[in-house]
Formats: C-alpha cells, structure tokens, sequence
C-alpha cells in the first residue's frame, strides 16, 4: 500500500501494491480500513494499477473496503 497516494479534492485514494497475501493483508489492514472509514460520505478510490497478486485475505479486504464505504454513503470505485 502506498500511503502517499495523491487524493483530488474530497475523494480518498488507496494505492494497493505487490501481493496482497495473508502476512500483507495483516500488515495494512487497520491502516486501509481506517482510511476507508474517515472518508466518511465522501468517495474512496482503490488504485490497484501496480497490485501483482491477490489472495483469498486480499479479497477480503477488498470487502470490507467497500462495505465500509457504502455503509457510510460513500462512493467508491476501483481501478486496476
């Protein structure tokens, strides 16, 4: 995950990279989610342009990425 993805106004970008494996997910998972959840209603865009290989946890976290956003009324979209 690159934490310095650059961000337009009100949206949140989270720039995902290499694998996202089990050790991975559970490195950055508060980080992503957290993210996620302070964007509150505004709109969240995963940038998986440079992600290499995603596991079964990866997914997961791609989830709960969205039902953290849509749960707040936020937007979200991924690219990638």
């Amino acid at each position: 995950m690159s934490p310095d993805a650059p961000s337009a106004a009100g949206t949140t970008v989270i720039a995902l990279e290499g694998e996202l494996d089990d050790v991975r997910v559970r490195d950055v998972w508060e980080d992503v989610v957290g993210r996620a959840r302070a964007a509150g209603t505004g709109s969240v865009v995963i940038d998986a342009t440079k992600l290499q290989n995603i596991g079964g946890t990866g997914l997961l976290l791609l989830a709960e990425i969205r039902r953290t956003v849509v749960w707040a009324g936020g937007k979200i979209e991924m690219r990638g």
